[in-house]
């Protein structure tokens, strides 16, 4: 039986639970964050199981944005958008490649692997009344479609309670940006896509570092929200060692 306790068990478009969180560590959550529980401690691990995100595209990018995101213990998990299947999302399917879509095969194992969180995945129909309603159960918003999309997500910085935060890997090139809620973000970084765009290929390296990246910046306003400012970040990793170029 999952042990998924601390996670919002809510339609989207419902309010979380304000007691989300709080109750006793389940003995599965225990042993599976023994480690981590030693070092930050008990509350800060209830931190991260009240803690929701919701990942925008099923990409190589995103799938393992959201993977990180489980696995370091936050509470709620969605991917919305499903992506064809490519080798360089790192997963195995017994169907024809032709034949599966990306977010069917990691809902699966999120499913059979994950007991101490809730996973949620939702399809693609009416995109713009879709996104409005989802997005109110979930505290950040993670956007790896593109800089048009990001911008997109920018906007419900101003009508949602939510951060947002968004990132794109094209070739050996890549942006990011956090933005907490009511920030504005630099319409200068709007523009960091134009020569990721021109790229070709994607260096598997470099999509786990901005993985990484994106979802340690969750973790760490999740336990300290207070501290949240806005962050850009341009990486060229075409020579060693890479450029990153970070600014808040």
């Amino acid at each position: 039986m999952s042990d998924k306790k601390f996670a919002n068990m809510h339609y989207p478009g419902m309010k979380a639970d304000p007691n989300e969180g709080k109750a006793p560590l389940s003995q599965s959550t225990l042993w599976r964050f023994e480690s981590q529980i030693e070092c930050v401690g008990e509350e800060a691990q209830h931190k991260l199981l009240a803690t929701s995100a919701l990942v925008l595209g099923a990409t190589p990018l995103g799938l393992r944005i959201a993977k990180k995101l489980l696995e370091f213990g936050i509470g709620r998990v969605g991917v919305f958008g499903e992506k064809p299947l490519t080798g360089a999302h790192g997963l195995t399917s017994n169907k024809p490649q032709t034949e599966v879509g990306a977010l069917e095969i990691f809902s699966k194992w999120a499913k059979e692997s994950v007991t101490w969180a809730e996973y949620e995945s939702f399809g693609m129909t009416s995109l713009d009344r879709q996104i409005d309603d989802i997005v109110r159960g979930f505290l950040f918003i993670i956007d790896v479609n593109g800089i048009e999309s990001a911008a997109r997500s920018v906007d419900l910085l101003e009508r949602y309670p939510v951060s947002v935060l968004a990132a794109q890997v094209a070739g050996d090139k890549a942006w990011c940006f956090a933005l907490p809620h009511k920030a504005k973000v630099r319409q200068d970084f709007l523009k960091q896509d134009l020569e990721a765009r021109q790229a070709e290929g994607l260096f598997l390296p470099l999509v786990d570092h901005v993985a990484l990246r994106v979802s340690l910046h969750v973790i760490e306003v999740a336990l300290n929200p207070e501290d949240a400012k806005p962050q850009f970040e341009v990486i060229d990793a075409s020579k060693f060692p890479w450029s990153i170029s970070l600014t808040r």
